[in-house]
């Protein structure tokens, strides 16, 4: 939200439409109106002033609930009190924020979805290449959003609002006539990061599927993930200057009117920049991955820089290799910086542990294979494999394999925030979900031994 106390507006962004498909919400069509919108209301009466959707119909988890900056600009010519946003959609609008009316509207960042939004009608021009309910398509934007939740920056003094980019394709699968079927919090449009993209691993969830050479022909960008810190000029809508970040999912934006610019990441590298040019002037190792955007204060004329550090994110979110989360756990803390202060302590490394030695596998091979796709159905948005912000199931315990039912349908774990599921699974869902991780664990379990051998 943003507020403006003298025209008394209040500013809301809004959220995606689901089921994700908008043809599946709405057969004879129409825009769905207020989905992924920015909207005024009058704080006297509680009634609208003016709406502007960013993505009607919209259909790619393109929320616009990312921060709005008010601000006071000369556009051509003349003085303008405007709100700038830039969400998840990939594209920087400027609206006059008395009337809503549209005053530009560039990508940040390389976008297929649309073919670009009519600058008189203010509405994004459809793109058949991202229509993926009829194939699979290769779509940029991600899910994740060209920029999320993590704040961006506007300084008067340099002009430039400075926006944590995340470059990031994805592939959208509609999943509704295949094995994997419906997906807990994707529907039946799961999104598949270009570097997970598996065809051949991914055949028994959801049959044959085309390649990522054939997905991303004709596609002008790197089929890459990719995180940068991006200075953008919203008077003129163009790239001021661009630095590489250290990871993907990075952290929000502080600047300040002394040409300073600070940011932390996720591979816990909290760096200062030059605000005008983007030269790193100075980048501290803490040892923890960075979300949260920085803040200053000072105490007896003594200035700090503190940030909230921890990384996270919606569902279970699995910790990149080169995260300091992965590499130094992810216990949440505050590091305050001073001038002249000393060295920031970090965690201890984790070490790895070993697998444990699972249950004999189910008698039934086919229970395994029908846990697989319960398991990617229910389960696969929190509890991912390998290092994350959730267990790892593949590593439970004996007492953990023995309450697994209890755990599953009656609650067992609900002092821990582990729900029941005895309302959607059933004892021989369960069943097949266990032996499924049991198999996954024999299998992470072997391939370690043969390492040591």
């Amino acid at each position: 939200m943003a507020y403006d106390p003298a025209l008394k507006l209040l500013f809301i962004g809004t959220g995606n439409g689901s089921p994700y498909r908008w043809k599946e919400r709405s057969p004879k069509g129409g825009d769905n109106l207020y989905l992924a919108s920015i909207v005024a209301i009058r704080v006297d009466d509680g009634q609208m002033a003016w709406y502007y959707q960013q993505v009607p119909g919209e259909s790619w988890d393109y929320t616009a609930t990312a921060k709005m900056i008010l601000a006071d600009l000369e556009i051509d010519g003349r003085p303008r009190k405007v709100l700038m946003q830039a969400p998840k959609n990939g594209f920087f609008y400027v609206l006059d924020r008395a009337t809503g009316e549209l005053l530009s509207a560039r990508n940040f960042t390389y976008v297929n979805w649309t073919l670009g939004v009519d600058p008189k009608t203010g509405r994004p021009r459809p793109n058949p290449a991202a229509d993926y309910t009829a194939s699979p398509k290769l779509v940029f934007p991600s899910q994740a959003g060209a920029h999320n939740w993590q704040p961006m920056s506007f300084s008067p003094v340099t002009g430039l609002v400075y926006i944590p980019v995340i470059d990031a394709p994805m592939v959208y699968v509609e999943s509704s006539q295949r094995p994997a079927g419906l997906i807990e919090g994707m529907f039946t449009v799961p999104g598949v990061p270009a570097e997970a993209y598996d065809p051949q691993a991914m055949a028994s969830l959801f049959g044959p599927l085309p390649s990522l050479a054939s997905l991303s022909s004709g596609i002008d960008a790197p089929v890459r993930s990719r995180g940068e810190l991006r200075a953008w000029d919203p008077v003129n809508q163009r790239s001021v200057w661009s630095t590489p970040s250290l990871g993907v999912w990075d952290g929000g934006v502080m600047s300040t009117a002394g040409n300073l610019v600070f940011q932390g990441n996720g591979a816990g590298s909290f760096r200062i920049f030059a605000a005008d040019t983007g030269r790193v002037l100075h980048e501290i190792d803490v040892g923890t991955s960075i979300m949260a955007a920085p803040m200053t204060y000072s105490v007896d004329g003594v200035q700090y820089v503190a940030v909230m550090a921890g990384y996270g994110g919606g569902g279970g979110f699995s910790f990149p290799p080169d995260s300091a989360a992965y590499r130094y756990g992810n216990e949440g803390r505050i590091v305050v910086f001073k001038l002249g202060g000393g060295n920031v302590p970090k965690p201890a490394i984790v070490q790895e542990v070993s697998f444990p030695v699972p249950p004999p596998r189910a008698t039934d091979p086919a229970a395994a294979v029908r846990g697989e796709v319960l398991y990617n159905r229910y389960c696969s948005r929190c509890h991912q494999f390998g290092r994350g912000l959730l267990p790892d199931l593949r590593r439970m315990s004996p007492q953990t394999h023995t309450l697994f039912s209890e755990i599953v349908l009656r609650g067992a774990y609900l002092p821990k925030g582990m729900a029941r599921w005895d309302d959607v699974l059933s004892p021989p869902d369960a069943e097949a979900i266990h032996a499924f991780i049991i198999e996954q664990a024999w299998r992470a379990h072997d391939a370690e031994q043969a390492t040591k051998q």
